[in-house]
């Protein structure tokens, strides 16, 4: 970008006016507005303080730790991921979504913080050592987005001091705060540095004099747009924000309009119709069915003005955002609202164009996203709004100037203290949120303490939590620690079901407690309640991926008691359902085994490693199954990979003792049997004396 303050394109030669401040010269300034800036001292200044004051707000981020709301199944036991898989990345959708590029970055991050030595060591604690890069790309990635959002304010007319103020509010705005600190939005973030990067190769497009360069920047958008649609589905609403850039720059309608946008409405096409498809493929809680149409388009539009109300007084951030129990006439005030607010809108567009032009970039970005259709479970979300709000904080910015222009005396103190009193505001309202995220504790205790008893997903996902934490304090030796996690757990399961009945998750959480705790009957009635809600199997239709787990846990608890034949009908049919599921090739190799069918058990046990190739358990296992059979000579290499693994494990001693006294070698053999009773492994006497002899 040149910095010229002068225009080639045919449809818009008009030059550079000062603001209006009439009706009759409103639609000659936006004419006018974004054929350039002048890289001065001053915008460096202010696009440096910006930047400071967003990275000094947001740097908290960098603290943060995983969350259970998705970023297990985007990151840390997504097994295209973990592998770097690329290939499949590109082809399938994760969590029904296609997100490709965020999940290819996040696959890199995966390799470039992998620490073998610590994960065997503390497992639960290296997962956590890999949440700072993740955290940290996604710091860095809104500050990128924060600069870009300054160059486009400034492309489209603002001076650098109303650019660096509708910028700044962008950066540390508290709904902000979800994009950022949520691994899982890096979707968020990396979309919107390619999105508002197009926004400015377009203008910079239409700008230009020289035909060559005209076309280099317009390959780039086309780039950038890409990028954006393969980062977020949200992005198809690209070639609608250019559209409302083109009406706002005073673009002269013609054919052209259209024809230089047909490849990004093709691109917001086609990943738009895949994203329909998977999420259509999908389950969720979706509260919206309870409603009608008309219903759902009221609360849809009553959301269009909360985020409205929200930009200027966001009053309260949350992780989730509840539906309503019912419709009121409120609802339905807030639908008029809306069509008031877009009506107004259209009737401002001479008189104040900006707020003409800021309401219709933010209609259209958010517009998809108002859950009419009720495509998920909650009925507001802070991160829909982070390409939205640009438009909203340009009509702040620009009314704010072209008051002060006006009558600079009277109007600069007032514009300048109610910029001051919205950015002191945000940044201390993002700077309080941004702990709320540091865990799935944290998150979720957040949604309950706002929401009491009304967000049954709050309790489920805090409870898993909890559960699985309890499990890493008890594996350190924490156990009244443990304890009182395991028992936060089950309340929170219990009262997911109070709140919600018919909700399959909070059973099959309860269930597990049950199981940890070896209380089968009660256990199995919680499974068996889970497969009762979900309904019968059919393969020739979406299956819930709680059936699995339902089904492989219960036949576990069939295994322990003896009921073989139950056991594998639901093992078989949970492998049937996820062949992935490492627990259950698990649970069925320990129910060949106490079935003495080895081989069976062997292959089971073998499908289970492939999962966990370090894990000395496992191999110990097949190995004794090997034994049983003769094999004496496979159950040695497994004896011995296992004691390779877990060298302080007395029965993995005692078990190659007999595989090498059978081999015929009696000296190693006294070697690992007198080596097992030196770690308390009980070894035969009578075995130990016929090695001596």
């Amino acid at each position: 970008m040149s910095g010229k303050k002068s225009s080639n394109n045919k449809a818009s030669e008009k030059k550079p006016t000062p603001p209006a401040t009439n009706p009759a010269k409103a639609k000659s300034q936006a004419q006018s507005t974004g054929p350039g800036f002048k890289l001065d001292r001053m915008t460096l200044i202010v696009a440096a303080v910006v930047l400071l004051v967003t990275g000094i707000v947001f740097s908290g981020v960098t603290k943060l730790e995983w969350t259970n709301w998705d970023d297990d199944e985007y990151v840390y036991e997504n097994e295209m991921v973990m592998k770097g898989d690329y290939g499949a990345i590109l082809t399938e959708p994760v969590n029904n979504n296609y997100n490709p590029l965020p999940v290819m970055m996040f696959a890199w991050e995966w390799k470039q913080v992998a620490d073998k030595a610590a994960e065997q060591q503390d497992p639960t604690q290296a997962l956590i050592d890999k949440a700072w890069l993740y955290h940290m790309n996604n710091f860095w990635m809104h500050l990128v987005c924060t600069a870009l959002v300054f160059w486009l304010m400034l492309k489209l007319g603002l001076n650098p001091i109303w650019a660096g103020f509708a910028a700044l509010l962008f950066g540390i705005h508290p709904l902000r705060v979800e994009s950022v600190a949520w691994v899982t939005e890096r979707k968020d973030v990396m979309f919107g540095m390619f999105y508002v990067g197009a926004l400015i190769a377009y203008t910079a497009c239409l700008d230009a004099k020289d035909q060559l360069w005209k076309g280099l920047l317009y390959t780039l958008c086309i780039v950038l747009a890409t990028l954006s649609l393969f980062s977020k589905i949200q992005a198809v609403s690209l070639p609608l924000s250019m559209l409302a850039i083109d009406w706002y720059r005073g673009r002269k309608l013609s054919i052209w309009w259209g024809l230089d946008k047909v490849l990004f409405f093709v691109g917001s096409f086609v990943i738009g119709y895949l994203g329909v498809l998977y999420l259509a493929k999908g389950e969720t809680i979706d509260t919206t069915q309870t409603f009608g149409l008309m219903d759902r388009v009221a609360l849809g539009f009553t959301s269009f003005c909360l985020y409205i109300v929200k930009a200027v007084a966001p009053y309260e951030t949350c992780t989730f955002y509840p539906y309503p129990k019912e419709v009121t006439a409120l609802h339905y005030i807030g639908l008029v609202a809306a069509a008031g607010i877009v009506v107004g809108a259209v009737l401002l567009r001479k008189l104040a164009r900006e707020v003409t032009f800021g309401i219709a970039f933010f209609a259209v970005n958010i517009i998809f996203l108002l859950q009419i259709v009720g495509a998920g479970s909650a009925f507001f979300a802070d991160r829909f709004t982070y390409i939205a709000y640009i438009g909203l904080f340009f009509a702040l910015a620009m009314l704010a100037q072209r008051a002060v222009e006006k009558n600079k005396g009277l109007m600069l103190p007032v514009m300048g203290g109610i910029a001051g009193v919205l950015l002191v505001a945000s940044a201390f309202l993002t700077v309080q949120y941004i702990p709320k995220w540091k865990n799935s504790d944290t998150i979720w205790t957040d949604v309950m303490e706002k929401y009491p008893r009304k967000v049954v997903l709050s309790y489920v996902n805090r409870g898993q939590y909890l559960r699985r934490h309890g499990q890493y304090l008890r594996g350190q030796g924490k156990t009244a620690e443990a304890q009182k996690e395991f028992e936060r757990a089950f309340q929170d399961f219990n009262t997911g079901i109070e709140l919600q009945p018919k909700y399959h998750l909070s059973y099959l959480n309860r269930g597990n407690i049950y199981f940890d705790r070896g209380d089968n009957d009660k256990a199995l009635a919680d499974y068996s309640k889970v497969l009762e809600i979900l309904g019968p199997i059919d393969f020739n239709k979406r299956i819930d991926p709680s059936a699995a787990g339902a089904l492989s846990n219960r036949g576990a608890i069939y295994s322990r008691k003896g009921m073989h034949k139950e056991a594998l009908a639901d093992l078989d049919l949970a492998l049937k359902i996820n062949p992935k599921d490492q627990n259950t090739w698990n649970n069925r190799a320990v129910t060949h085994f106490d079935m003495q069918d080895y081989p069976k058990a062997i292959i089971d046990f073998t499908e289970f490693m492939k999962f966990n190739p370090n894990s000395g358990g496992p191999i110990n296992a097949r190995g004794v199954c090997y034994m049983r059979i003769g094999k004496w000579a496979e159950s040695l290499e497994d004896f011995n990979r296992s004691i390779q693994l877990e060298p302080n494990s007395g029965a993995f001693y005692s078990n190659r003792a007999i595989a090498q006294a059978n081999l015929g070698n009696k000296a190693a053999a006294l070697a690992d049997a007198e080596k097992a009773q030196q770690l308390g492994q009980p070894v035969d006497p009578n075995f130990l004396q016929s090695l001596k002899q």
